[in-house]
């Protein structure tokens, strides 16, 4: 079984690999609204991949990958409940 915590604390990579050295996977969650702090914050999480939801997540994901270089993309909407294996 593989164990996974979310939270946004775990932007700060130190408390990241405090987990990992549990066997537990951390994965950085934001619930930021502004653009700045969303912008800060993944890129202090050292995220290789985000996923944006909700607003102007389009156009949040447009943003980094064409000036910061980060690869991103929205969740899409309307399907209801979905597994994080539908989005690898």
């Amino acid at each position: 079984m593989r164990v996974v915590a979310l939270s946004g604390m775990y932007a700060k990579r130190s408390r990241a690999s405090q987990l990992g050295k549990l066997g537990i996977d951390a994965i950085p969650l934001s619930s930021h609204s502004d653009f700045p702090g969303l912008v800060d914050f993944v890129l202090s999480s050292g995220a290789r991949f985000v996923y944006t939801v909700y607003g102007n997540a389009a156009k949040f994901a447009k943003y980094l990958r064409s000036e910061l270089g980060i690869m991103a993309r929205p969740l899409p909407g309307g399907h209801g409940q979905l597994t994080m294996d539908y989005f690898l």
